[in-house]
């Protein structure tokens, strides 16, 4: 596990450096990553320090990882409560932050790969904005 952990700090540290943003990990475990109340407070807030203008996370319905499920569900609950005064946290509340997800196994999974390749072909980048106006946005390759 430790060396798994120190691969994706190299990968999150790389990618972080390509886009210029800061990193700050969790250590909440993995396979199965549980994230009850007192950690999604603590997601929360870490975001109401930060104050990001975004927020990126895993797609809420990736049907090949739980984990993914997990940590989308509780990011979404702490990007929703962040600027709700009345959940104390060590932070004042602030804006809620432009939420986008990715699903790493677009077109890759067996599932998703007769489902998506003939879109993914013709459109390879493509952001589609909800339109219920709640800052959900999906990047698809």
């Amino acid at each position: 596990m430790e060396e798994i952990k120190a691969i994706r700090k190299e990968e999150i540290e790389a990618a972080a450096g390509v886009v210029g943003a800061t990193i700050d990990c969790f250590d909440f475990g993995d396979c199965p990553l549980l994230l009850g109340p007192e950690r999604r407070l603590q997601i929360m807030d870490a975001m109401r320090a930060f104050r990001p203008d975004l927020v990126l996370c895993h797609w809420i319905d990736d049907i090949l990882h739980p984990d993914h499920v997990e940590t989308a569900q509780a990011v979404l609950w702490a990007r929703c409560y962040c600027d709700v005064p009345g959940v104390e946290t060590e932070h004042p509340p602030s804006k809620v932050p432009e939420y986008v997800c990715y699903e790493a196994q677009l077109a890759t999974s067996p599932v998703t790969k007769k489902t998506h390749r003939a879109k993914m072909s013709r459109s390879p980048k493509r952001v589609t904005r909800d339109r219920a106006g709640d800052g959900l946005t999906v990047v698809r390759r």
